[in-house]
């Protein structure tokens, strides 16, 4: 291995809405073990409780502060 580092990223989102589609896709794994008919629920609370928390910026963007891996190797 070459580099391996942690890039702050922050996620930006046009809307809440965009956030819940955002966990729908991303979440998935998590997502499969909800009951189908309660995954909406869920993802509708998750977005609920963390704009609570980070409410939305002064345009309706939301913003999760994540870190990217990047990881630089050579085949040998």
């Amino acid at each position: 291995m070459v580099r391996a580092e942690l890039i702050p990223k922050d996620m930006t989102h046009p809307n809440p809405e965009g956030m819940a589609g955002w966990m729908r896709t991303t979440w998935m794994p998590v997502l499969a073990r909800v009951p189908e008919d309660r995954r909406e629920e869920l993802v509708a609370a998750l977005v609920k409780r963390y704009l609570a928390r980070y409410p939305v910026d002064a345009e309706g963007r939301t913003h999760v502060q994540m870190f990217r891996l990047e990881v630089e190797a050579v085949a040998s």
